[in-house]
C-alpha cells in the first residue's frame, strides 16, 4: 500500500525555544557554501524522503535576518545564512540533508505515492519499490 497516507510525526518542541535559537544564532562554527536553502523543507515529496532518511530533523525557525535554523533530536543543528551553512553536534545534519536531496534527485524525485511501507513485528521500513532504496523507521515507544 502506498505510504502517502502516513502522517509525519513532528519532532517535540524544545523546552526553552528562545534560548536555543539565541545560542545557535550566535554560536561560533565553521561555515561552508551550500546550494540548498530552507525552501526544500516545504517540498512535501522531499520532506517525506527526508523524514525517512533523517528522522528527528526539525525546521526550528527563520529569523528576521534571513538566518534559518534546523535542529535534530540529538542536539545537532545547522544554521543557514545567505548560501552558507554552519553545523555542530553529534552529526552534520545539513550534510545528511544534502545527501538525501541528491539521492532523491538521482531517483528522479519520486512522490510519496511511489513508496511503500512494510510492517513486521520487530521493524518498519519505507521502500521505493524496484529501486533498491529502503529506510528503517525508528522504533517509537
Amino acid at each position: 500500500m502506498p505510504a502517502f497516507f502516513m502522517p509525519l510525526r513532528p519532532a517535540p518542541r524544545p523546552t526553552d525555544l528562545g534560548s536555543q535559537i539565541a545560542d545557535i544564532a550566535s554560536a561560533s562554527a565553521a561555515t561552508r557554501a551550500t546550494e540548498l536553502d530552507e525552501k526544500i523543507w516545504f517540498d512535501d515529496d522531499f520532506r517525506f524522503v527526508l523524514a525517512a532518511a533523517l528522522p528527528g530533523l526539525r525546521f526550528l525557525t527563520k529569523l528576521p535576518t534571513g538566518v534559518t535554523i534546523f535542529t535534530h533530536l540529538d542536539g545537532s543543528w545547522a544554521r543557514l545564512d545567505n548560501g552558507r551553512v554552519a553545523q555542530a553536534g553529534q552529526q552534520q545534519i545539513w550534510d545528511a540533508v544534502e545527501a538525501a536531496y541528491e539521492q532523491w534527485e538521482d531517483l528522479s524525485r519520486p512522490t510519496r505515492g511511489h513508496f511503500t511501507i512494510s510492517v513486521e513485528p520487530d521493524s518498519q521500513h519505507i521502500r521505493l519499490e524496484g529501486r533498491g532504496v529502503e529506510w528503517a523507521l525508528p522504533r517509537m515507544p
